[in-house]
């Protein structure tokens, strides 16, 4: 548990608490777990090196630089799926 909080320490316990419960509903819990996890957009603009940080890429989304199929994304908890087209404003 302690070295799950140490990488997704980011993550507030009520947020995880809905991804867990929502990953219990699928018929392959554990990867289903780890896919909600990682297709937050906040995790995926990091994990993909465009942001330094999380606390940056969540900055750049909730100030209105990020845009998911053409429309502007303001919650860094958002789930990217499968075809969505992810930009970026220009600065």
């Amino acid at each position: 548990r302690q070295q799950f909080r140490l990488f997704y320490s980011f993550i507030k316990i009520k947020a995880l608490r809905k991804i867990i419960l929502k990953s219990f509903k699928k018929k392959d819990s554990v990867n289903a777990f780890v896919y909600f996890l990682e297709s937050r957009i906040d995790v995926l603009l990091f994990r993909l090196n465009f942001f330094s940080s999380i606390r940056e890429a969540r900055q750049k989304i909730l100030h209105g630089n990020v845009l998911v199929n053409n429309k502007v994304i303001k919650h860094f908890s958002y789930n990217l799926g499968e075809g969505d087209c992810l930009t970026f404003k220009k600065e």
